[in-house]
């Protein structure tokens, strides 16, 4: 049986809930297992369903409001590790590691344009795909004095 070939999922303009970069124990997630998850769109939402992908969808959360379509997406530092990038109008562009990821938890976005990347898995029969991210470029919204002291220097953190 061949398997569906399946492309990256490329989404400007993305927006996110359930942000768990740091990995942190909660109710519904392990230890040390980091993960967001991407908003969709009905239509896109559909058409990643047909191929595979592990969408859910959340019902309304009271009578006036709108349900959602949602994919776990999976932020692992093990193999190839993604790019993560906090785009900000003070600082520019920031790469962050395994060590710094985290403070996308709290951060609010202005924009997020991602890359999403398929993992065809096979178990006892049935099979899926895995959202995994490749790329994320986060632009940080920023207070108004951030671009005010940007060329301040820090002082020396003492250990």
């Amino acid at each position: 049986m061949s398997k569906k070939v399946v492309s990256n999922l490329v989404v400007e303009g993305a927006k996110t809930t359930y942000r768990n970069f740091a990995g942190v124990k909660k109710l519904y997630n392990n230890e040390g297992e980091r993960n967001f998850n991407l908003i969709l769109d009905a239509e896109i939402a559909e058409k990643l369903k047909a191929d595979g992908w592990n969408v859910k969808y959340q019902e309304p959360r009271d009578e006036d409001g709108e349900g959602r379509y949602l994919l776990e997406v999976k932020v692992s530092f093990s193999g190839i590790p993604p790019r993560v990038f906090a785009v900000t109008e003070s600082r520019g562009m920031t790469a962050l590691d395994a060590n710094t990821v985290g403070m996308l938890d709290w951060a609010r976005f202005k924009n997020i344009d991602l890359v999403v990347g398929p993992y065809n898995w096979e178990v006892d029969g049935s099979t899926g795909i895995t959202a995994y991210l490749r790329s994320l470029y986060a632009t940080i919204e920023e207070d108004e004095f951030a671009v005010k002291y940007k060329d301040v220097p820090m002082a020396a953190q003492e250990g």
